[in-house]
């Protein structure tokens, strides 16, 4: 199909509009605009009042024409049959940019240190506030994401080797494993500061501890999931340190003690922190920490810390009937 633009003429632009293609074009005179209709082109119409085109973009069932208003400032127009239509009159944006229609919206989309993207409503003009675009998990580029993926293979092959060395381990007396559903619940009281800092002040997101499961936190959350984690193990080691165990263990009865049964000391407790922080940053490694019958995490392994609930079973010889 030959497009009826002359020698001299700017590039044209192709657009849809009611199941129609329309082309565009600017000459000294002003912006012109033709439709196709069946098997001819119709009359060019001329718009003298326009002296630019910036962008043509699809939007919905609308064609939308960006022309430069002044040398700060961008206009948008809807092209109509009898002839344009004033949407909005916007502030240029500052970096490369380009008009895109999506969802039935238009969107102004800039690309400088990062891209970001700006919704304009069909109906009114108004333009929301400019929203980056995250840039994707930070575990996604380069080699992090092997370099990870064997990091985290050793460690896990490590707590299978640790776990099925300490099978024979013996408890002190009076004193077993603490289960690991009663972990599980002390570790989210213990996290409870942690989430409120980073919920109120840093605005994480309610599925960070799902998304953070599964490696898909982009760059920044990564960050406050560090945050929420070292608020957690660093509320928790200095209640360690002053009761023997944490709030949330202390709250279910349990109690932190050494291979001896005596208290742990501040290395001990401090190495079992470092470990408890790894775990928790990259919480897949919890589904193999904690496994029967030690039921005792790689941190408390490494530290030589049991993790100890007082024993509800009273011995045989003290039983009623029993001689």
């Amino acid at each position: 199909m030959d497009l009826p633009i002359e020698n001299g003429q700017s590039r044209p632009h192709l657009g849809v509009f009611n199941d129609q293609l329309h082309l565009i074009w600017r000459t000294d005179e002003g912006v012109w605009i033709q439709r196709r209709n069946a098997d001819s082109w119709s009359e060019p119409r001329l718009e003298k009042r326009l002296s630019s085109i910036l962008d043509v973009a699809e939007v919905g069932d609308h064609l939308l024409l960006v022309t430069q208003d002044e040398p700060d400032s961008i206009a948008l127009h809807m092209v109509q049959h009898d002839g344009l239509a004033e949407l909005a009159r916007l502030p240029r944006p500052e970096e490369p940019w380009s008009l895109i229609g999506h969802g039935g919206q238009g969107v102004l989309v800039q690309a400088g240190e990062n891209v970001e993207f700006s919704h304009i409503d069909l109906l009114d003009g108004t333009q929301s506030s400019w929203t980056e675009i995250p840039e994707g998990s930070v575990l996604g580029l380069s080699s992090w994401s092997v370099l990870l993926a064997f990091g985290i293979s050793g460690l896990v092959l490590v707590i299978l080797l640790r776990g099925s060395s300490s099978n024979e381990m013996t408890w002190p007396e009076g004193s077993i494993p603490m289960a690991p559903l009663g972990r599980l619940i002390a570790l989210g009281i213990d996290a409870i500061p942690g989430f409120v800092v980073t919920f109120v002040w840093f605005g994480a997101k309610p599925g960070i501890l799902f998304d953070a499961f599964s490696f898909s936190l982009v760059s920044d959350e990564w960050i406050t999931y560090g945050i929420l984690i070292l608020i957690t193990c660093s509320w928790s080691f200095a209640w360690e340190l002053a009761i023997g165990t944490s709030i949330g263990k202390y709250l279910l009865g349990a109690y932190l003690s050494d291979l001896d049964g005596g208290s742990p000391s501040f290395r001990q407790l401090a190495l079992r922190s470092f470990c408890k922080f790894v775990m928790l940053l990259f919480p897949i490694l919890m589904v193999t920490a904690l496994r029967p019958p030690c039921l005792q995490s790689l941190g408390d392994q490494i530290a030589g810390v049991l993790v100890l609930e007082p024993s509800k079973h009273k011995s045989s010889d003290s039983e009623p009937g029993n001689p």
